[in-house]
């Protein structure tokens, strides 16, 4: 299955055009990379910026706690002053009794415990009125603000006793609610006789619940504007906005702070503990405005993000267009190559690797084109040299055939000199007629020049005189047939048709280093200097105009120079020294192997 899936891919791949690839890269490698770093860096932001605000509240609740803490703390340092104060005990064992306040002295004593309670509650902050109660219910209070509040009838006398008993002497706080709304906050202890640790009565203090709203309303900024103060029974105490109170699930808060997500609201709210009171201070803000700027620059990422696609697209496109466009035209012209073998030339100024890929397919074109013309007229020239070798076969057959008759006549009348004539040009012949294998070594081919000498000196006799110098050790290299014979032969015709003086011609066969060389020069009257130029220029480019314009007996020569360079190739051929009036040098080289071309087929 996993095979099959990759080979699908692979498959795919190979099927969408270049362009189509280039695109697919680079949304793969931009498009999709810029998508996830977007999307990681606006959860990151998120992740700070929420991180931040959790800090700061944090910072901030932490200092509404300490402010909180001490005006607590300062109340409750107070209270546990006034336990020393004598007059309380005094006043509450005095209302304790029968006949209280019909002395002079109970009338005393109360004067003296509310004198003490003004001071007391106008020189502590946040405290609205301190009452004493004792045991039979009897009250001394002082109310700063009466007309407002009245501490004797606000104070809910038997829920308070039972939470001071409870907190047994500590000072404990009390919140009364009404309808859902805290009404009144108390603080209360119960007061204790010195000698007999007795109950006697309790002492409350009510609290200003601006006192508390002034910890954090300074803290109220745009980036923190709602706080609240809650109980330990979850009751609120102080709230910058009560509208949103009541909505707020409060019961999740478990730990002394902390932070929490309310779904329902869609916001985020800090908390921490008051120490000494079990009441939570919290903060709470809109996500809706805890992620505006991050909502904003996700807005901001968004529309630059969509005009670096649009760039990018449009940068993509220009580069596919230049890589594609020059391997079209290369694909264009191979296709046209391909079906005609027309070849059109690539234009282009770059210098990349597509020019060089032009550059490259101009070059092997051209290179096809010569080889293909070459190869053509090669196939043509042989063509055309295989017909005229069918055609010349007719008669030297049937002059072959004559010359046996006659060799067959002349020896039953004893003529051996005729005979051995007659075998030696039938040997030329055959030689020529080609019947064994294209190529000889150079023994055999060395016996045909010798039959042919045979023949010139029944002419010439002494006028002729041939000179062999040959390396015994290559005399079994393969060469063409009938390679050297012309160039004795063009020595031989040259030098004694227009010399009265005696031709010497030396054959020389020797081996250079990877080469063969074989030379045959005569002592005729030589070649001018501009005729030896134009002859050695046409066997360098393998051309026979001029020689067969100049002489048809020298086409032999350039036979032997295209043959040369069919089986060797153009590095070799054929090459003519000359002293006009002294001597002609014709030589060549080919290259030394025990094994050459035998078997062969090149021509």
């Amino acid at each position: 299955m996993k095979n099959s899936f990759i080979s699908n891919i692979k498959k795919f791949f190979s099927s969408i055009s270049v362009r189509k690839k280039i695109f697919l890269a680079f949304y793969i490698q931009i498009i999709i990379p810029l998508l996830i770093m977007q999307y990681m860096y606006y959860q990151r932001s998120a992740e700070i910026i929420k991180q931040k605000s959790i800090d700061y509240s944090q910072d901030l609740l932490k200092i509404v706690e300490y402010r909180i803490e001490s005006l607590v703390d300062n109340i409750s340092m107070q209270s546990q002053i006034m336990l020393s104060d004598k007059r309380i005990y005094d006043a509450l064992k005095r209302s304790n009794s029968t006949d209280y306040l019909t002395s002079v002295e109970d009338i005393k004593t109360v004067n003296n415990v509310k004198n003490m309670l003004r001071d007391t509650t106008l020189s502590i902050d946040g405290v609205q009125s301190i009452c004493l109660v004792s045991n039979e219910r009897k009250f001394y209070s002082y109310n700063m603000n009466s007309g407002r509040i009245n501490i004797e009838q606000a104070i809910p006398y038997d829920k308070v006793l039972k939470k001071a008993r409870k907190a047994i002497g500590k000072p404990t706080w009390y919140v009364d609610e009404e309808k859902g709304k805290v009404k009144n906050i108390f603080l209360v202890r119960t007061i204790n006789d010195p000698s007999t640790f007795e109950e006697v009565g309790i002492m409350a203090f009510a609290i200003d619940k601006n006192a508390i709203a002034s910890t954090y309303k300074d803290f109220c900024t745009d980036s923190m504007k709602n706080v609240l103060i809650v109980s330990e029974d979850q009751k609120v105490i102080s709230s910058s906005d009560y509208n949103i109170t009541s909505d707020l699930s409060i019961n999740k808060i478990a730990n002394d702070k902390g932070y929490y997500i309310d779904k329902d609201l869609d916001m985020l709210i800090s908390y921490v503990s008051v120490n000494n009171t079990n009441w939570k201070a919290l903060s709470y803000i809109p996500l809706k405005e805890l992620y505006k700027e991050i909502n904003d620059l996700k807005k901001w990422h968004s529309i630059l993000f969509m005009i670096t696609i649009i760039v990018s697209t449009i940068f993509s496109l220009l580069i596919s267009l230049d890589i594609l466009n020059p391997i079209n035209e290369i694909t264009c012209a191979m296709k046209e190559f391909e079906d005609g073998l027309d070849y059109k030339e690539i234009r282009t100024n770059r210098s990349d690797e597509l020019g060089y890929m032009s550059m490259t397919f101009n070059n092997m074109a051209k290179r096809i084109n010569h080889l293909v013309k070459c190869i053509y007229e090669e196939q043509i020239t042989r063509k055309e040299a295989e017909i005229k070798a069918l055609q010349a076969q007719i008669n030297p057959h049937f002059l072959y055939n004559t010359l046996e008759t006659i060799n067959w006549i002349a020896q039953l009348n004893g003529v051996s000199e005729i005979s051995d004539t007659v075998l030696a040009l039938s040997s030329l012949i055959e030689a020529n007629m080609g019947r064994d294998n294209k190529l000889i070594s150079l023994e055999d081919e060395l016996k045909y020049i010798e039959d042919y000498i045979f023949i010139i000196k029944k002419r010439y006799d002494e006028r002729l005189e041939v000179v062999k110098d040959v390396d015994e050790t290559i005399l079994n290299i393969k060469i063409p047939r009938l390679l050297i014979q012309p160039l004795v032969e063009n020595a031989v015709s040259h030098g004694l048709e227009k010399s009265r003086e005696k031709v010497v011609v030396n054959l020389i066969a020797h081996r250079a280093q990877d080469d063969i060389v074989i030379e045959v020069m005569d002592n005729g009257i030589g070649i001018k200097e501009e005729e030896l130029d134009i002859l050695n220029l046409q066997f360098k480019k393998n051309s026979g105009d001029y020689i067969q314009k100049r002489n048809r007996r020298s086409i032999g020569l350039q036979n032997v120079n295209r043959r040369i360079k069919l089986f060797y190739g153009d590095n070799y051929g054929l090459n003519i020294e000359s002293k006009y009036m002294k001597y002609t040098k014709m030589y060549f080289m080919i290259p030394y192997s025990q094994d050459t071309g035998e078997g062969d087929n090149h021509v």
